[in-house]
């Protein structure tokens, strides 16, 4: 169909779009012979702009002969980036004069264009390595040499050059590969190009923030550091490339760079490797050896030869800024004997002492130990033998060398470290260094004889003792990050060796019991210790050392809220210590000694607080005294009594240890609903009322005690510990209750509202519970109403905006007083528990109380004072609002009638007055209805809320901003009701019969809802994405009613005189107008536009309309003006101005003439889209940036869009064969150009399926036909054909009824000519996408010459790659998917056709078979080639191998060889015969064998390895073919396969599996 038409246009859209209109005259000089562009490239009047121009030209240009082109161009062009007078003003040769340009030029090295043609210019590498004398090929001209070294000089004089260029950078990566193959350039030359990188990278920082120059950066890196690592290996100076690398300036900037790359990026990878074959040759590697074990170590002295001169060590008191310094002798004993190490570490000694590098030193040692720990075990078996004598396996051997190695590397680091830098710096390089050696496993336990003092149980104790002097020294709150970093440490080497903490236990704990709440290490650092006594069941001493660190502590009354918020208290580990304590101590016995134990505690520090309270009066300093004492002969924990102590501070250590006696008691609950004897369960039970009756029951009397004595926080600190304790007791014990006497002092102490924050809400708590407990039911509800009304009363009268950190000890931060935090501690109090006392609220029924709850849930939501809508972040604190959100999510909010029907009561009453004076403020119901569920709000109420919400945004939108009123938070009040007013509408449905007020309905049409003073907010977005769905919703409804009274009205409100005004201001564009850049549609426009949309979607018969002439007053009008509005817009796009609006103008015509279609008025003489827009899109398109690539690619989306209207819509044949061709060349030439440009073409799929809709089935399968010609008979760019073959593969997935079987084979044909290793990844995958749709849905039309023609096709998809041939940098997993899933669906539906190719079928899938290998990390270069050469391209088997569902994939296909089905066929051609259900089983048995071997060759390879999880997704798939080998093959397998003795194992091994697994027929 149309095939010359279409290749005629195409060809013209191309050439005319890339080739510029200059092609044949520059500046008056003709382009006619070669003499006339070497003349002209040499002469001075030409400026360098038109030079590089007019050279790229002649190159692309094929009828221009001139010999040895590639040559002259290229020295011309060498030498003018190279030039030395370059910058300043161009100058131009007039009559006589030299002409200085004003605009400063940028240099030519600097140059896009300059890189690009020198790209082109310079050949494939791969064509020259095929090549018998590739010198003789090509050679570049001498200034070539110094290209890089210039660019790298030049670049940060010139910044604006990247910003102007983003793909500057890509271009010279690009071209500096090829140019350091060709120049064959040394490594030292390589280093010394890479160190001027670095030195550039170094000073031109300031634009890191830019994405794409650092991914450009990432790419000349990556490009110089791959050729430095491929020459590497034929050096034969290593030694002395190490020695030059450490004494050059390369290496300082080696380092800054690696210490400010992420870990994670794949460049930083890349240089840390090469830097360590650099520094650590394996010729250098032996001088790192332990000594021999016959040498004995030296002793020990105060004064040593270490590696970086003569050092006075000396032992660092117990509070140090640096570690214990390590005696160097044995670290450092060998070392010497070489001159390549000790440069190393002098290289870093000295910018160590530099000020300015210290901090990148400390960020880099800990990569540096990465790239040693790595080369050792990349060369262990070369470093470290097995002795003959040898008694334990090599890798055992090498392991414990490799430890001890890098033992002695780590104490020379931390010698090269000393005391330089700052304490957070030092120990975050520490907290780095163990890190590595945790994530390597070097870690040994002993070293030698001297395991206690020189190995890394001497290491770790040292920085153990190091950490724990800083941390008891220093103010954790005024550097957390320091304290992060030395708690990260300590838990590191507890993870590393837990016996490391049994001296330092104590001094720990008491430590960690002082670190902040933001320092979460302390939580990571104390869940290890508790995972170390739990697994050595040591927990009772681990309570014990728990109990001591806490009433121990210095200062508790002082730092009571700092302990209070600490690790130790926190809630989240005080969970997990008693499900420890659940776990661990469920022993009866256990369980006893230890509450015994905490009862003793309890009392001595009551006793305590009592003598320091009777004895208040005598001042003075106290000393402490403590005195330890067993409690019974096994032990339990060690008591402690408490001598007198200041009132404050015994009130505070009781408080802090009823927390963690807390714990323990209700851990001890579990074991009273066990299966305990009844002796010992009494016994247990009264150790519990013991407590009760010794502890809680004095502290009641002391803190609900007359208050006039004093000492006031004391005393409720005694409360607040007796009302914790008894808390946890009456969880557990049914029978605790508070007495007649206490139940009447905590009521009359909360009358009088004398207690501070903490103890309020921990007295509310008791004794809203006691009263709800009560067993007189009248009581009960009088005493419940009362305290739940009081307390509401309390929280309703609190600032809004308080705030809560979730912490008790917190509320007495103001002293004592209570503040509105403890507002949000009750409301927290009412609302948590499963929402028990909002329940109880809601049982009661009381209207005031009701209406409490109702004003504090409307207040809370405020446009000002809600920034914390997230619940679950670090470090938020509570708020009223947070609380109210997260009561909502309660499943039983929406049981709760009677709250339910008060609080929407309420939103009914404040939402009717409000319109009268709007306020930004008043949007607090409407924000509560939002965070509502939709269901909570009855149908009848929705129709009303909707009418009030618009009619208070019309207000919020016509009125003035009230005095301090924000306008951003008028505007947020604006989206917020729009929004609203969605949902609602979207809720009730549009077969609803809900009406929108006719001034209400014209507002919303009409006005357009952005605000144009501020029109960069990001709310003006919502408020126009709300309004056309309200709109959208509105229409379907008015639409689906049964009266067409209306959509007449609609019609009324488009066509009056504020509506046509828009259209009016269109129709009067200026014809002369051409510095207009933007065209926006007004927003009644967009509404129309909606309109026309939900008529056409929701009335199918257009015939119910025949008859109304309002439709035509709604779509003609704008359709004259739109049109109008093209035909002046469209000039200046084709002319080159990027009119922003252009692509919602065509958009819009879109809709108007399908609508015009739908109604059957559409005019004759339709209107063709002129190719020109496709060109000026073509141009746009080449010369974007990535910045508005975006906003081309929905211009070309439109484009074609509108394109295929005019396909849908013409009538006449010969106007629709020219629609066609029309689109059909300008979707190849846009899709090819994005394609080019590395972007998915899914943007413009969706205009070329609406296209192949919108033709018959004799129309698709002629365009198809076409398709197919022009992929069989001629040559095209990448770009090109990879827009063809996606093309073709969408028409086939649309031509369902395309039968054709020379159209099937065709098909098969042509995918198959562009499967090979000549075409980039993304044709392959098109080709192999449209075969995959032939196997899947054209099965059936499928005969054996293209099954054939499709294995070969697939085989060759997955064949080795071609020799000198690099693998690509990120594995292709969809291509052998579509492999796999292609082989398949042939499977499965053409089962009497593959039995035929049996042979070539078990070929292919021992090719399959063996794309899962996975390089093992210790190989060398030569190996990995080896590996790389048996796989296809596009698979990275070092970095990106296949994985587990590839694997799976794989299984699959195997598994349904063996699986019975029917072929696919003809109903016409079908016979019994062939309709019989068989599998491939029998045609297949006798090549199963082979894939068995390939599979057991796949395992013993010794170059690769398959990871667990692939052998396991493969292993029903390989159970299939054991199924298909008979014993007979399977021993000649084993026979004559090959295989040595592993392999045979191998083989046994599968084949026992698979007999143990599979189904014999018994049971």
């Amino acid at each position: 169909m149309y095939l010359s038409e279409l290749l005629s246009a195409l060809l013209q859209l191309l050439l005319s779009s890339i080739l510029p209109s200059s092609i044949q005259t520059m500046n008056g000089v003709e382009l006619t012979s070669s003499a006339t562009l070497v003349r002209t490239l040499k002469s001075n009047t030409v400026s360098s702009t038109d030079k590089i121009r007019l050279a790229t030209l002649a190159w692309f240009d094929a009828k221009l002969y001139l010999p040895a082109k590639r040559e002259v161009l290229m020295e011309w062009l060498t030498a003018d980036m190279t030039a030395t007078k370059q910058g300043g003003g161009s100058k131009a040769k007039g009559k006589g004069k030299v002409q200085e340009e004003s605009v400063p030029r940028t240099p030519s090295i600097l140059s896009q264009p300059h890189w690009n043609l020198l790209v082109n210019l310079l050949p494939v590498p791969s064509s020259l390595s095929s090549s018998a004398t590739s010198s003789s090929v090509f050679s570049l001209p001498a200034a070539a040499t110094s290209l890089l070294s210039s660019f790298f000089r030049q670049l940060p004089s010139h910044p604006e050059s990247l910003i102007n260029q983003p793909q500057l950078l890509d271009e010279v990566a690009q071209a500096s590969c090829i140019i350091v193959e060709l120049l064959s350039t040394t490594a030292e030359g390589l280093m010394d190009l890479l160190g001027e990188a670095l030195d550039c990278w170094e000073r031109f920082q300031n634009l890191d923030s830019n994405e794409e120059l650092i991914s450009g950066w990432e790419t000349v890196m990556a490009a110089l550091a791959d050729s430095l690592n491929l020459t590497l290996p034929n050096n034969l100076a290593r030694t002395k490339l190490s020695q030059t690398h450490l004494q050059s300036s390369i290496f300082p900037a080696y380092i800054h760079y690696l210490s400010h790359k992420p870990s994670t990026s794949p460049l930083y990878i890349k240089l840390l490797n090469l830097q360590g074959s650099i520094i650590f040759p394996v010729e250098n590697l032996k001088i790192y050896l332990p000594p021999p074990p016959s040498n004995k170590q030296l002793k020990p002295r105060k004064q040593v030869r270490g590696l970086i001169g003569t050092q006075n060590i000396q032992a660092p008191p117990v509070i140090a800024s640096t570690p214990k310094d390590i005696e160097p002798s044995t670290a450092t004993q060998s070392i010497g004997q070489s001159d390549a190490t000790p440069k190393l570490y002098k290289a870093l000694s000295k910018l160590v002492e530099a000020p300015e590098t210290t901090s990148w030193v400390l960020l880099y040692l800990p990569h540096l130990l990465r790239i040693f720990t790595s080369i050792l075990a990349i060369h262990r078996h070369t470093l470290f033998p097995l002795p003959l004598n040898a008694k334990v396996p090599v890798e055992v051997h090498s392991s414990e060398q490799i430890s001890k190695c890098t033992l002695r590397f780590v104490r020379a680091l931390k010698e090269v470290i000393g005391d330089k830098g700052k304490r957070g710096e030092r120990w975050a390089c520490e907290r780095d260094l163990w890190e590595v050696l945790e994530d390597r496993g070097k870690v040994g336990r002993g070293y030698q004889e001297g395991e206690n003092e020189e190995g890394w149980l001497g290491l770790g104790k040292t920085v153990l003792e190091w950490g724990l002097g800083e941390l008891e020294g220093s103010s954790h709150e005024e550097d957390v990050n320091l304290t992060d970093s030395i708690l990260m440490t300590l838990t590191i080497l507890l993870r590393l060796d837990r016996t490391l903490c049994d001296p330092f236990i104590s001094r720990l704990l008491i430590s960690i019991s002082k670190m902040p709440s933001s320092a979460p290490s302390g939580q990571s650092l104390l869940n290890t210790l508790l995972a170390y006594h739990r697994s050595t069941r040591t927990l009772p001493t681990f309570i014990d050392l728990l109990t001591e660190a806490i009433i121990t502590a210095p200062t508790p009354s002082t730092d009571y809220q700092t302990l209070a918020a600490g690790p130790l208290f926190d809630a989240q580990w005080l969970d997990c210590l008693t499900g420890t304590i659940k776990s661990f101590l469920g022993v009866q016995g256990q369980m006893t000694e230890l509450l015994r134990s905490l009862r003793l505690i309890l009392k001595d520090c009551l006793a305590s607080l009592e003598r320091a309270l009777s004895s208040s009066t005598n001042e003075g300093d106290r000393e402490r005294s403590r005195k330890k004492r067993r409690v019974g002969e096994n032990g339990g924990l060690d008591q402690y009594r408490l001598g007198p102590k200041e009132i404050d501070d015994s009130a505070a250590v009781l408080s802090l240890f009823s927390r963690f006696a807390s714990s323990v008691i209700i851990a001890s609950g579990s074991l009273l609903i066990s299966s305990l004897p009844e002796g010992l369960l009494n016994s247990l039970k009264e150790d519990l009322r013991a407590i009760h009756s010794e502890v809680v029951v004095p502290l009641f009397e002391l803190g609900l005690d007359d208050k006039s004595k004093g000492n006031l926080w004391a005393r409720e600190m005694g409360l607040v510990s007796g009302l914790r304790i008894f808390e946890a007791l009456r969880d557990i014990l049914d029978d605790i209750e508070l007495s007649k006497d206490e139940d009447l002092k905590l009521g009359d102490v909360l009358d009088a509202d004398g207690l501070g924050g903490e103890a309020t809400v921990e007295a509310i708590r008791t004794y809203i519970r006691s009263s709800s407990l009560h067993p007189s039911a009248e009581i009960r509800k009088s005493r419940c109403s009362k305290t739940l009304s009081d307390v509401l009363g309390f929280i309703s009268r609190s600032v809004a905006s308080a705030t809560w950190s979730g912490r008790l000890a917190d509320l007495d931060l103001e002293g004592h007083k209570i503040d509105s935090s403890v507002a949000v501690a009750l409301w927290a109090l009412l609302t948590g528990e499963e929402g028990r006392w909002i329940g109880v609220i809601d049982y009661l029924n009381i209207r005031t109380q009701l209406d409490a709850v109702c004003s504090i849930i409307i207040n809370s939501f405020s446009l000002i004072s809600n920034g914390d809508e997230a619940l679950n972040e670090a470090n938020r604190p509570f708020t009223l609002h947070s609380l109210t959100i997260a009561m909502m999510l309660q499943p039983q909010l929406p049981e709760l009638a009677n709250i339910r029907h008060s609080l929407l009561k309420s939103i009914d009453s404040l939402t009717s007055t409000i319109a009268a004076s709007p306020s930004a403020t008043d949007t607090r119901c409407f924000e509560l209805l939002l965070a509502l569920p939709s269901e909570y709000t009855p149908r009848s109420q929705k129709s009303e809320l909707i009418a009030r919400a618009l009619s208070l945004e019309k207000a919020l939108k016509l009125t003035r901003a009230g005095p301090g009123e924000e306008w951003e938070t008028r505007l947020r009040a604006r989206a917020l009701l729009r929004k609203v007013a969605f949902g609602f509408i979207k809720a009730l449905g549009t077969n609803a019969n809900f009406t929108i007020d006719n001034k209400i309905m014209n507002y919303l049409i009409l006005q357009s809802p952005i605000d144009e003073l501020h029109a960069s907010s990001p709310f003006n977005a919502t408020l126009e994405q709300s309004t056309l769905s309200i709109l959208n919703l509105t229409f379907r409804s008015i639409i689906r009613g049964t009266s067409s009274d209306g959509l007449a009205s609609l019609t009324e409100t488009f066509t009056s005189n504020d509506a046509q005004t828009s259209l009016e201001e269109i129709m009067e564009m200026d014809e002369n107008e051409e510095d207009a850049e933007d065209f926006i549609l007004d927003f009644s426009i967009r509404s129309r536009l909606q309109l026309l949309q939900a008529i056409m979607e929701e009335v199918k018969n257009s015939k119910k309309f025949s008859e109304e002439t309002y439709l035509e007053q709604l779509v003609n009008p704008l359709q004259k003006a739109l049109s109008y509005a093209f035909e002046k817009i469209h000039q200046s796009f084709i002319d080159g101005r990027l009119v922003r609006g252009f692509a919602d103008l065509l958009e819009a015509l879109a809709i108007t003439r399908t609508f015009e279609s739908w109604m059957g008025t559409l005019s004759t003489g339709v209107r063709i889209l002129p190719q020109e827009l496709v060109k000026a899109c073509l141009r746009f398109l080449k010369a974007s940036t990535i910045q508005n690539l975006s906003e081309i690619e929905i211009l070309a989306s439109s484009m074609l869009r509108l394109n295929v209207v005019e396909v849908q819509t013409v009538r006449d044949p010969t106007l629709k064969s020219e629609a066609c061709t029309v689109f059909m060349a300008g979707w190849l030439a846009l899709s090819s150009a994005f394609t080019a440009r590395d972007q998915r073409m899914s943007i413009l799929s969706a205009p070329l399926l609406s296209f192949s809709k919108a033709l018959d089935s004799e129309e698709r399968t002629s365009l198809l036909q076409s398709l197919i010609q022009t992929l069989l008979s001629e040559e095209a760019e990448p770009a090109i054909t990879e827009a063809k073959l996606l093309a073709t593969n969408i028409i086939l997935k649309e031509g369902s009824e395309i039968s054709n079987r020379a159209i099937v084979s065709k098909l098969v044909i042509a995918a198959g000519a562009y499967v090979n290793d000549k075409n980039s990844c993304g044709v392959v995958a098109q080709a192999l996408s449209i075969a995959h749709t032939v196997c899947s849905d054209k099965a059936s039309h499928l005969q054996m010459p293209d099954v054939d023609q499709l294995l070969a096709t697939l085989s060759r998809a997955v064949a080795p790659r071609p020799l000198g041939t690099a693998s690509s940098s990120t594995t292709r997993h969809d291509l052998f998917r579509m492999v796999v899933s292609s082989l398949t669906d042939l499977v499965r539906h053409r089962r009497d056709l593959v039995s035929s190719a049996a042979v070539h079928l078990s070929a292919l899938l021992s090719q399959l078979i063996g794309c899962f290998q996975t390089v093992r990390s210790n190989l060398g270069g030569r190996q990995v080639r080896i590996v790389e050469s048996t796989l296809p391209g596009w698979i990275n088997s070092v970095d990106q191998p296949l994985n587990a569902d590839d694997a799976r994939c794989l299984a699959r296909l195997l598994t349904s060889l063996t699986a019975k089905t029917i072929p696919r066929l003809n109903t016409r051609l079908a016979s019994s015969a062939s309709t019989k259900a068989e599998s491939l089983a029998g045609p297949l048995s006798k090549h199963a064998p082979y894939l068995l071997l390939a599979y057991t060759r796949l395992l013993t390879d010794l170059n690769t390895t398959v990871p667990p999880l692939i052998r396991r997704e493969l292993e029903p798939g390989v159970f299939a073919i054991c199924g298909m080998v008979g014993e007979k093959d399977r021993d000649s397998v084993m026979v004559g396969g090959g295989l040595d003795g592993g392999g045979k194992g191998i083989l046994k091994m599968v084949w026992n599996a698979w007999e143990s697994s599979r189904y014999v027929g018994k049971g």
